[in-house]
């Protein structure tokens, strides 16, 4: 990738618009006793924008602004260069296309941020109306000293009820913040392990919903859904304890062990590297270290199993690259697994 990057920056904010102008937001429909929720749109391409959020009020401001923005949503990463911010897919990795052999580079990068915004889903609350003007900010405020790290009390945040605050139980609110350093998304996800958070906000190419929900034939139980917390100070002086040591990968100990029974195992992943086609093989590499996934998730195989065997495949099979470049094609392929696999 040649070429600067689009909201780049550790200040800036990523939007993403539908270019079909796909709904970005749930639509909440009265039923009887009850109601029927629609979901978001399935967009496919997106304008890209950049805003800039340099101290906790524009954070604020930002947040008002996107409630009444049903077609539109963030995202954490930044633009890459090879991506058309005008008409764009939401791509954390290369996407291959079967039926036509198409690659797809990815079109969104990992970058340092300044800011997070946290998912509390479900978390108990001290009162039913936790929602209401005159409750918000205190009952974030007390769920934040309960559950989040000491170095956030005081810190100036902007709390936003979700879309089914006040329709099912407990909190169901984000909790944006800046930060006195940028960070990347897995050193906040370290320093916030222990917290009760859905940590996909985290994630590169995770839709992060900023639109207030439609409701029809009901009234919104939720009067205003974004509320400030001035604080003693704008930033979170976060700290993010050091990396466990990472294992080391011997990719060539892979050992033809079959599991018994049918199904899928590594010794089939294994041997589909082997005998893909040569301008295929690296594609094929990829598409097996997801597959594998499904092995991790079952008990059938660890993360170093997969990568001694898929590793000494591409070895054997002569896939061009450094050892190091072929196990950061299967830890990238490993990631697709774990966010959904191929389609």
């Amino acid at each position: 990738m040649t070429g600067a990057l689009l909201a780049g920056g550790p200040h800036d904010v990523t939007t993403l618009t539908s270019t079909a102008r796909l709904a970005a937001h749930k639509t909440i429909t009265a039923r009887g006793g009850g109601y029927d929720t629609v979901g978001y749109g399935k967009a496919a391409k997106f304008s890209a924008s950049v805003a800039n959020v340099a101290d906790a009020n524009m954070l604020y401001e930002l947040a008002l602004k996107l409630q009444t923005c049903p077609h539109s949503f963030i995202v954490r990463g930044a633009v890459r260069a090879n991506a058309n911010p005008y008409s764009m897919r939401r791509l954390a990795h290369d996407k291959h296309d079967e039926r036509t052999g198409e690659v797809v580079e990815r079109t969104l990068e990992e970058v340092p941020r300044s800011w997070a915004m946290f998912d509390l889903d479900d978390v108990e609350t001290r009162r039913s109306d936790w929602f209401h003007p005159s409750h918000l900010i205190d009952e974030v405020r007390w769920t934040i000293d309960r559950h989040f790290p000491p170095e956030f009390r005081g810190c100036a945040f902007v709390a936003t009820a979700t879309s089914q605050a006040g329709l099912t139980a407990g909190m169901r609110a984000r909790v944006s913040v800046l930060f006195g350093r940028p960070w990347l998304g897995h050193e906040v996800e370290r320093a916030m392990k222990h917290v009760p958070l859905d940590f996909t906000t985290l994630r590169v190419a995770q839709a992060i919903y900023t639109c207030a929900p439609v409701f029809i034939g009901m009234a919104d139980p939720v009067q205003r859904r974004v509320a400030y917390f001035w604080g003693d100070r704008d930033t979170v002086p976060l700290v993010v304890p050091p990396a466990p040591p990472k294992p080391k990968i011997d990719l060539s100990s892979f050992r033809s062990t079959p599991w018994g029974g049918a199904g899928l195992t590594l010794d089939h992943l294994h041997d589909a590297v082997l005998r893909a086609t040569k301008g295929g093989r690296r594609m094929t590499l990829f598409g097996c270290a997801a597959r594998s996934m499904d092995l991790i998730r079952e008990g059938k195989a660890t993360h170093d199993e997969v990568f001694a065997a898929l590793g000494s495949a591409a070895l054997l099979a002569g896939i061009p690259g450094s050892r190091q470049d072929i196990a950061k094609h299967i830890s990238n392929g490993l990631a697709r697994g774990a966010t959904g696999g191929l389609p």
